[in-house]
């Protein structure tokens, strides 16, 4: 009686065990029985897949370019060179006259001189030429033996056009002294003295090549 049930038992184990490969998937393809192994058909085989999970990668940072700011150089401008105003009447000219008191020899030399439109005087009053002002600043020597001084007539300027300019009126005269702090006409100037004086011509803006020459 067990010996026939042993095959019948043997049948029913290799069921189970291809039922099983069936629903579960378990890989074999064999059954293990009392008697020996039972084949399985390839179509009744489901493979297990295993899904292996990969590492997370280490997200890498991307280096930040830090923009290094350039440098506009600065044009600096080239200053203008200004040009230097000639003088009217060149320096160093030199002028024999007559004292305009005691008629004594008296020199003038030019040491500067320059244009002027105005003229202020003491009060700030203003004094206008007619035409322009030209400023004379000239240190006068009395060579004589007796005191003297310059007159109003004492000396002229000249232009290229051989007119005669006498000094201006006492009102600029007056004003050219206050401004350059000087003396001028009518002071008194001792024997062998040297004196800075200033005087200021009123000549047409036309004018060019002035020289200092003697008057009356």
């Amino acid at each position: 009686m067990n010996e026939r049930r042993q095959p019948l038992l043997a049948t029913l184990v290799a069921l189970v065990i291809v039922l099983s490969a069936a629903v579960y998937g378990t890989p074999t393809n064999s059954a293990q029985t009392a008697s020996g192994s039972i084949p399985i058909d390839e179509p009744n085989y489901i493979p297990l897949v295993v899904k292996a999970e990969l590492p997370t990668p280490t997200p890498t940072s991307t280096p930040t370019t830090i923009s290094t700011p350039t440098t506009i150089p600065t044009l600096t401008s080239t200053p203008t060179a200004t040009a230097t105003q000639v003088p009217p009447i060149p320096s160093g000219e030199t002028v024999q006259f007559a004292g305009a008191g005691m008629a004594q020899p008296m020199q003038a030399r030019v040491t500067a001189s320059e244009y002027r439109r105005v003229l202020n005087g003491e009060n700030n009053d203003p004094v206008y030429p007619a035409g322009i002002f030209v400023v004379v600043l000239v240190d006068v020597t009395n060579n004589g033996t007796r005191s003297d001084y310059v007159g109003g007539r004492s000396l002229r300027v000249q232009d290229s056009a051989g007119r005669q300019f006498d000094m201006a009126e006492l009102e600029a005269q007056w004003a050219a002294q206050d401004e350059f702090n000087r003396e001028g006409v009518y002071d008194d100037i001792q024997p062998g003295f040297t004196r800075p004086l200033v005087f200021a011509f009123d000549v047409l803006e036309t004018s060019t090549d002035l020289h200092l020459i003697p008057g009356d």
